[in-house]
């Protein structure tokens, strides 16, 4: 997807930023109706646990299969694009890089190092598409640490939900809710943040690289 220099192996992220754009836009979608289903939940309006079965528990069934399946295509979107967009920072140069493509990716998936390698990887990789140094201080942070912090924030408060639930059970369930809910806020918080970074590393990876002018 894209095209590519055959010599120096840059890639336009103009498809892949789109494609982002339109997978975090339903994710948004999608959560935001969570949410609403989850507030209900959190002031007695709608008990998803209780509900009888009926057409308004398929609603809210669909509404969580779909957030679930949106997420899990917005990560492999995401995860795609950061690959992309890593993999052009090495075809250009490569020099005082400290993250490649792969691990980019898998650092999201080895515990304790992905509360902080991912955000250092995305720093990189915005950093250097803007010509920067990655130290702190040398580039401005833009939306990078808003994030990241939706990001932790949205998982930790997701696990110590199921954490309460398993202690209180069902007298918990209004506490869960309403953390649950607040996970969520984080959440959307992250992935729009995250849509502005996508979109401004693409701008950059123009400028700086020269992908466009390999392409015109």
């Amino acid at each position: 997807m894209g095209n590519r220099d055959t010599q120096t192996g840059l890639q336009i992220l103009d498809r892949r930023t789109a494609l982002a754009r339109v997978t975090i836009g339903l994710y948004l979608v999608s959560w935001a109706l969570v949410l609403l289903v989850q507030l209900a939940e959190a002031v007695g309006v709608y008990d998803f646990e209780t509900a009888p079965e009926s057409v308004s528990l398929m609603v809210v069934g669909l509404v969580l299969l779909l957030a679930a399946l949106v997420s899990l295509a917005s990560f492999v979107v995401i995860g795609i694009w950061i690959y992309r967009a890593h993999a052009n920072l090495w075809s250009a140069s490569g020099e005082g890089l400290q993250f490649k493509p792969g691990w980019a990716i898998g650092w999201y998936f080895i515990p304790i190092a992905n509360l902080f390698k991912p955000f250092q990887a995305m720093r990189e990789l915005s950093a250097s598409s803007h010509g920067y140094a990655d130290r702190y201080g040398d580039a401005p942070q833009g939306e990078l640490p808003s994030w990241w912090a939706g990001w932790i924030a949205g998982n930790a408060l997701s696990m110590v939900s199921l954490r309460i639930a398993g202690i209180g059970g069902e007298a918990s369930t209004p506490v869960t809710d309403g953390i649950d809910a607040l996970s969520t806020v984080c959440m959307l918080a992250s992935a729009w943040f995250l849509l502005k970074i996508i979109e401004e590393v693409n701008r950059a990876q123009q400028t700086s690289l020269g992908v466009q002018e390999t392409f015109a």
